[in-house]
């Protein structure tokens, strides 16, 4: 692991992972996600990568980008832009915006595995688009139900308004295929990492 904030990856992973994590950059308190944003983070992240597979005995097949809040927001990104060297994304009360696309009409590579945790009392990341910005968890798990050609759609919108919480806390939407993705919604934990 190298200088790593894991949220319990290292506990769950053990010897069988290469752990890393980047930094803001200096002077700021979160990754270049927001509007208007250049995306300075993408090549760090490239860089990064390739320093591991330089130096390490890496399997490229199985490159994952986990994170909080404003990592969370870089995963969803990096889950877009880097679609096709990550093999899956994890994220705690981060987002997804079609300006992640950056104009294209779809992220690269052909879907990734994404698990994503929200809590409905996180007015600061909210699981529903509150300020009607175009962004937000639902936004996220939408992008990936569609991305991935699964079955299952349950947090479509209905004439703007958003679909009721699934009563079951975590859920694997159907007809994913090889990349699955799985919502676990929580209430009352607000802007968390929810580490217990």
């Amino acid at each position: 692991a190298l200088g790593v904030t894991s949220y319990g990856m290292d506990t769950v992973a053990g010897k069988d992972a290469i752990l890393a994590q980047g930094d803001f950059p200096p002077g700021t308190d979160c990754y270049d996600t927001s509007d208007g944003a250049q995306y300075l983070d993408i090549p760090v992240f490239d860089a990064l990568l390739t320093q591991i597979e330089d130096n390490y005995c890496a399997d490229k097949a199985h490159v994952f980008s986990v994170g909080f809040s404003s990592g969370a927001w870089l995963t969803q990104l990096l889950g877009c832009q880097r679609g096709d060297v990550l093999r899956g994304i994890g994220t705690i009360a981060g987002a997804f915006k079609p300006a992640f696309m950056k104009g294209a009409a779809a992220c690269p590579g052909t879907g990734l595995s994404a698990f994503m945790v929200s809590d409905l009392d996180d007015h600061t990341n909210p699981f529903y688009d509150e300020d009607k910005d175009g962004d937000s968890v639902q936004v996220a798990v939408d992008h990936w139900l569609d991305v991935n050609g699964c079955t299952d759609k349950a947090w479509s919108l209905t004439a703007g308004t958003a679909a009721q919480p699934d009563p079951t806390v975590c859920r694997e939407y159907a007809g994913c295929g090889d990349n699955p993705v799985e919502l676990c919604l929580t209430s009352d934990k607000g802007h968390a990492a929810q580490e217990t």
